[in-house]
């Protein structure tokens, strides 16, 4: 049916093309006394259908990479305190014990800190993220600008949990693997705008161990000036 409706429509834009260039064409060839010639018959071919479109396979995502052979991150560490200094402040919080710190990667806003086991590689694994903050947004608007840049930058972007001052990703990345990235942000005593920001990503075998690393930082996580 549909075949037969696009030759009918084509059939009508070809007559209606040759009813006007022929119209065209007659009223430039009047002779000197306004007589038009004797018109010569034409024939005008019936459209044949249009061939259909063949079916284009859908595209569909490959499978992710294998992750990173490493233990998953357990629940319920040992940790011990320290302290982070940025943004003008110091900033007291429980880390896993044993972990080692590292600076910041080049892609880090400055006076970025993170831990990782000290075995473990430095990428593919899990790792805990903290950064001081000036404190010029609150934990929603954070939140809310963070989400925009993940579904931007990433695909397959979905949204695990969301609360006014966390939310939990889980997304594919440019090199096909799957991850899971927890933030929370913390507001100092006294204040509405988020003066800490906090990070924990992992695999999906370390979803528990993220949600329980998270909660154990962000809780600990006070200003001390």
């Amino acid at each position: 049916m549909r075949a037969r409706t696009v030759a009918l429509a084509s059939a009508g834009v070809v007559a209606a093309a040759v009813v006007g260039i022929g119209g065209g064409y007659a009223a430039g060839q009047l002779d000197d006394r306004g007589t038009p010639p004797t018109p010569t018959p034409s024939t005008l071919r019936a459209a044949e259908p249009l061939p259909a479109m063949p079916e284009l396979p859908i595209a569909k995502d490959l499978p992710y990479n294998d992750d990173l052979d490493y233990p998953a991150l357990a629940v319920g560490l040992p940790y011990v305190s320290t302290t982070v200094r940025g943004a003008g402040h110091s900033w007291r919080l429980l880390v896993p014990q044993g972990w080692k710190k590292y600076p910041g990667s080049g892609q880090d806003p400055a006076g970025t800190v993170r831990w990782r086991p000290q075995d473990e590689p430095t990428t593919g694994g899990y790792v805990l993220r903290v950064l001081p903050l000036q404190a010029r947004d609150t934990p929603t608007e954070r939140r809310d600008l963070l989400q925009e840049k993940f579904d931007t930058s990433y695909r397959d972007v979905h949204v695990v949990k969301i609360e006014p001052d966390s939310i939990w990703f889980a997304y594919r990345t440019g090199d096909n693997f799957r991850r899971f990235n927890y933030f929370a942000w913390v507001v100092a005593d006294g204040e509405t705008n988020a003066g800490f920001e906090l990070s924990v990503a992992g695999r999906s075998a370390d979803q528990d161990g993220l949600a329980d690393l998270l909660d154990k930082v962000a809780r600990s996580a006070r200003r001390v000036r």
